[in-house]
């Protein structure tokens, strides 16, 4: 469904925090839904990753709350409303198990429908102009986080760049006092061979 934001992705493909876009990306995804989840295992999850992303989780709780996340979308019981808005649960549900699994574009997707459905129902599901505002927020969310990103990365470019920099007129620095101290050091022990002591 979301051709758009997919090519949107590919473009920013070659850069180094790629990875970490994704998951950023399909984080906003479905924290725009959030209010719509019925599970407080899913919302923790939803943390876990907002966690994750900020680096204050480690991978392996990422994981962990991924298979979580998975298995209560997969076991949702759905809706028996006739008017579909009760499957919105449903669809956050998996737009939160994909973002937590780095799939970036099925959770934009999920996270659309919960959206539509939320507001709509099945009727606005079946009309393609309801998805048009849910599109364009979420691209403008993706170049928001890209320019973000390469904001970062350039400014750790030029903090790397400073250090190096540094670092080298550090080393300069200690080379030039070792080197005068061994000439003071050398200088004082030649004296005290020739001293009269």
């Amino acid at each position: 469904m979301n051709d758009s934001v997919s090519s949107a992705l590919q473009a920013y493909e070659p850069s180094a925090h790629f990875e970490t876009l994704k998951l950023a990306f399909a984080l906003a995804c479905a924290e725009r839904v959030r209010h719509l989840l019925e599970d407080e295992v899913a919302l923790q999850c939803l943390d876990t990753l907002g966690r994750y992303v900020n680096g204050r989780a480690d991978r392996c709780t990422l994981d962990r709350a991924a298979s979580e996340a998975s298995a209560l979308a997969n076991r949702h019981q759905g809706s028996h409303s006739l008017d579909g808005v009760g499957h919105a649960a449903v669809s956050a549900s998996y737009a939160v198990a994909n973002a937590l699994a780095g799939r970036a574009v099925q959770a934009a997707d999920y996270a659309a429908y919960a959206a539509v459905y939320g507001s709509g129902g099945y009727g606005a599901v079946c009309d393609a102009e309801s998805f048009l505002p849910e599109k364009t927020w979420q691209l403008s969310q993706l170049k928001r986080i890209a320019e973000k990103f390469a904001l970062q990365c350039k400014q750790l470019l030029y903090t790397r760049a400073v250090w190096t920099a540094l670092g080298k007129t550090k080393a300069r620095q200690c080379r030039l006092s070792r080197t005068c101290t061994t000439i003071k050091s050398s200088s004082f022990s030649d004296r005290m061979k020739t001293s009269d002591f």
